[in-house]
C-alpha cells in the first residue's frame, strides 16, 4: 500500500493553535480595553450629572433649615425648595434613562474586583433614587398651597387646612412613589455587601421610610381628621403604664375630644371612673384572666384594652363609651405617661394654677401620685361608702389641669420649638407610646401599614414574636419590673424549624415586703406594689405546636387570637426575687421557607420603654447530632424590628 503525502501548495503557512489564541486574547482584551474606556467615559458624564443633582439636594436640604429656623416659610424659600426638587428629580430621571443601555451589564458586574457589588447595585439603587425623588416632588407640590397659607402668617386653621386639601391630588401621587420606593428598596434587598457610602443612606432610608410613609398618609387624612366638613369626635385614653395593661397601660383617664373646622371645640377629661353609667349599664362579662386572677365581676371602659392589637381594644371601649355615656366617636387615640414626659420637656415648666403646682418632666408622676392616691386610698377598710368617696370623686382632677394647661402652652410655641414637637410625636408613634385609630378606611390603611395603630400583624413571610404583659394584681409594680427576652429557634435538617423557646427573665426590683403575693390571694384594698401578678402572653406563628411551659404560677393555656397562636400563663413575682419563665413549641415550617434566609419580625408591647431581646438560630452539627449555636443577634427593643440573618 502506497501512502500519500499531502503538502498544500502556495499561500502563507497555518498559524499554529497557540498563536490564534494569543491572537484572540488581544483582541479581547482590545475590546475590553474600549469597552472600559467607554463605560468610564459614559460613567464620569454621569457622575458630573450626579454631582449637580447632589448640589440641587443640599439646595434643598439648606432651604428646608432655613424653614425651620423662620418657622415659617418665606416666599422666596418655597419657590427655591419647589425648584430644587422638580430639578432633583428630572435630573434622576434623565440619568436612569441615560444608565438603561448599561443597566443589564452592571447588573452582572458583581465578580469586578472591589467595586462589583456597587456595580451590580447601580441600576437598582438609581430606580430606588428616582422614586424617593419623585415622592418628595409630588410630596411637596402637595404641601406647597398650605405652606402658602401658613407663611401669611394670619391664615385660620380652616383655610390651612382648605389649601391642604386642595395639594390632596399631588400628596396621593407621592403615596404611589412612597410605594414604588418601598418595592424598589425591597429589589436592592441586602445592603451588607455595599460599601459605606452607600450602605449608611440605605439603612437610613429604612428607618426613615416608615415615618415618611405615615407623615404623608396623615398629611392627606388631616382636613377630614381635624373636622374641615364636620365635626370629628375622638375618645382619649390615658394608660398607666406603671399598671401595664395588653395596650400600654391600665386607662386611669379618659376624654372625648372635637375639632370643627381645624379648632378645638370640646375637650372633656375625667377619671375614667367617671364613664360609668351612673344608673344602668350593659353588663358584659369580663375576659376569663381578669375573672380568674382579679375577681372582676364587671368589666368596663377603664379595662377595655384587652387584646394586644389596639383596633380591637379600641373598639371595645368605644361600646363601652357607647352603651354607657351614649356617645358615639370617629376614632380612639391612647397615650401614655412616656408621652406626658416627652410633652413637659419640650413645653414645660408648667405651671397648674388651681392646685398652686409648677410642672416639668421630672416631678410630673410624683405630683400625679399625690393627687390620684391621696390619704385613705387602698385602705384595708371595707367601709365601701365612705371609701369611694375617696377614691373616685375628683382624683384625676390635677390630670384635667395640667392637660388644659399644656394646651394653652402649646398654642404659644415658639416657631424653634414646632421641630421638636413633630420629633417627639414621631418617636411616641413608632415606639408606640401614642396610638391612632379611626374608622375612616383612607385613613386607617396607611397609618396600620406602618403600624402607627398599635395592630398585630404577623408578616407574610417568615417568623415572627411578640411578648405581652397585662398586670392583674391591682397595682404599680411595673414601675420596679425589668425583663429580658431569649428566644432560640432550633433547625433540623435542610434548615426546618424543629422546635423553639421563648425565655422571659424577670426581675423585681422592689424588695419592700408584700402582706401578700400569691395567686391565691386576691384584693383590691391590700394588694401592695412590690408583688408583680402578669398574665404574660407569648404571640408565636399560627400552627405553632404548644411543646410545654415552665415558670409559671399557673396551667399553660394556648389558644388562637386573630392570626397568631397564643401561649399564656399567671406569673406571680414576689418582692425582690428573679424568675424565668420558658415557653417551648415547634413554629410551622413555613417559617424558615425560601430564600435561604431567616427573617424574624419582633413586635414591641405598647408601654414598654425597651425590651432587651437575644435571638440564637442552634442547628445539629457533627454526628452525634449535639446541638451548637450558629447564629446570634441581640437587640434592645424600643419599637418593632425586623431581623434578617442567613440559614446555616
Amino acid at each position: 500500500m502506497t501512502t500519500a503525502n499531502t503538502q498544500r501548495v502556495g499561500g502563507p503557512t497555518p498559524p499554529s493553535s497557540s498563536t490564534g489564541s494569543a491572537r484572540r486574547v488581544v483582541t479581547l482584551r482590545r475590546i475590553a480595553l474600549l469597552a472600559g474606556a467607554v463605560a468610564l467615559f459614559y460613567l464620569g458624564y454621569l457622575a458630573l450629572w450626579a454631582y449637580g443633582m447632589a448640589t440641587a439636594a443640599l439646595d434643598l436640604r439648606r432651604v428646608a433649615a432655613q424653614v425651620v429656623q423662620q418657622g415659617r416659610p418665606t416666599a422666596e424659600a418655597l419657590s427655591q425648595a419647589e425648584a430644587s426638587m422638580s430639578t432633583l428629580r428630572q435630573g434622576l430621571e434623565a440619568m436612569d434613562g441615560a444608565l438603561s443601555p448599561l443597566a443589564p451589564a452592571l447588573s452582572r458586574a458583581g465578580w469586578a474586583p472591589g467595586i462589583g457589588p456597587e456595580l451590580a447595585a447601580a441600576p437598582g439603587l438609581l430606580a430606588l433614587g428616582v422614586a424617593a425623588a419623585q415622592a418628595g416632588d409630588h410630596g411637596l407640590r402637595g404641601l406647597a398651597p398650605a405652606l402658602r397659607a401658613w407663611q401669611q402668617g394670619d391664615a385660620s386653621p380652616a383655610m390651612f387646612l382648605e389649601a391642604l386639601e386642595a395639594g390632596s391630588p399631588e400628596l396621593n401621587r407621592a403615596q404611589e412613589a412612597i410605594a414604588r420606593l418601598r418595592e424598589r428598596r425591597a429589589a436592592v434587598g441586602d445592603v451588607a455587601l455595599l460599601g459605606p457610602a452607600l450602605r449608611a443612606p440605605l439603612e437610613q432610608l429604612d428607618g426613615l421610610l416608615p415615618d415618611i410613609e405615615g407623615a404623608v398618609g396623615l398629611a392627606v387624612a388631616l382636613p377630614r381628621l381635624a373636622g374641615l366638613r364636620q365635626p370629628q369626635t375622638y375618645l382619649l385614653l390615658g394608660q398607666n403604664n406603671d399598671e401595664l395593661r395588653a395596650t400600654g397601660g391600665f386607662i386611669g383617664t379618659a376624654g372625648l375630644l372635637t375639632l370643627h373646622l381645624g379648632e378645638l371645640v370640646r375637650l372633656d377629661y375625667r377619671d375614667s371612673y367617671a364613664f360609668d353609667a351612673a344608673t344602668s349599664y350593659v353588663a358584659l362579662p369580663p375576659p376569663a384572666p381578669y375573672q380568674r386572677y382579679m375577681l372582676m365581676g364587671v368589666w368596663r371602659l377603664r379595662d377595655s384594652n384587652w387584646w394586644a392589637d389596639f383596633p380591637t381594644s379600641a373598639r371595645q371601649a368605644e361600646a363601652f363609651l357607647w352603651h354607657e355615656q351614649g356617645e358615639p366617636v370617629d376614632g380612639v387615640l391612647a397615650y401614655d405617661q412616656t408621652l406626658l414626659e416627652m410633652a413637659l420637656r419640650i413645653l414645660g415648666p408648667v405651671d397648674v394654677p388651681a392646685f398652686e403646682e409648677r410642672v416639668d418632666a421630672t416631678n410630673f408622676m410624683q405630683i400625679i401620685e399625690v393627687y390620684a392616691h391621696p390619704p385613705g386610698y387602698k385602705e384595708d377598710t371595707r367601709e365601701a361608702e365612705d371609701l369611694r368617696k375617696v377614691v373616685l370623686p375628683d382624683r384625676k382632677a390635677f390630670v384635667r389641669e395640667l392637660a388644659d394647661a399644656l394646651l394653652e402652652r402649646a398654642k404659644a410655641l415658639e416657631p424653634g420649638q414646632w421641630l421638636r414637637v413633630a420629633e417627639a410625636l414621631r418617636t411616641s408613634l413608632r415606639e408606640k407610646h401614642l396610638l391612632l385609630y379611626f374608622h375612616e378606611p383612607s385613613v386607617a390603611q396607611p397609618l396600620a401599614a406602618v403600624g402607627w395603630d398599635g395592630g398585630v400583624r404577623p408578616p407574610a413571610q417568615g417568623d415572627f414574636l411578640l411578648v405581652v404583659e397585662t398586670n392583674v394584681g391591682y397595682s404599680k409594680a411595673n414601675r420596679y419590673v425589668g425583663r429580658t427576652v431569649d428566644y432560640q429557634l432550633r433547625l433540623g435538617p435542610d434548615a426546618a424549624p424543629a422546635g423553639a423557646r421563648v425565655t422571659v427573665t424577670y426581675r423585681n426590683g422592689n424588695s419592700a415586703p408584700a402582706r401578700h403575693c400569691s395567686a391565691e390571694e386576691v384584693d383590691f384594698y391590700t394588694a401592695d406594689d412590690s408583688c408583680y401578678k402578669s398574665y404574660l402572653r407569648v404571640y408565636v406563628p399560627s400552627g405553632s405546636i404548644p411543646a410545654g411551659a415552665t415558670g409559671l404560677s399557673s396551667a399553660l393555656e394556648w389558644f388562637s387570637e386573630g392570626e397568631a397562636t397564643v401561649l399564656a400563663g399567671l406569673v406571680v413575682l414576689p418582692p425582690g426575687e428573679t424568675r424565668q419563665v420558658e415557653f417551648a413549641y415547634v413554629p410551622p415550617r413555613e417559617i424558615t421557607a425560601g430564600s435561604g434566609q431567616y427573617q424574624l419580625t419582633l413586635l414591641k408591647q405598647p408601654g414598654v420603654e425597651e425590651l432587651p431581646t437575644t435571638v440564637t438560630l442552634v442547628a445539629p452539627e457533627g454526628g452525634d447530632g449535639e446541638l451548637t449555636p450558629r447564629l446570634k443577634r441581640q437587640v434592645v427593643l424600643r419599637r418593632d424590628e425586623r431581623l434578617t440573618l442567613p440559614l446555616p
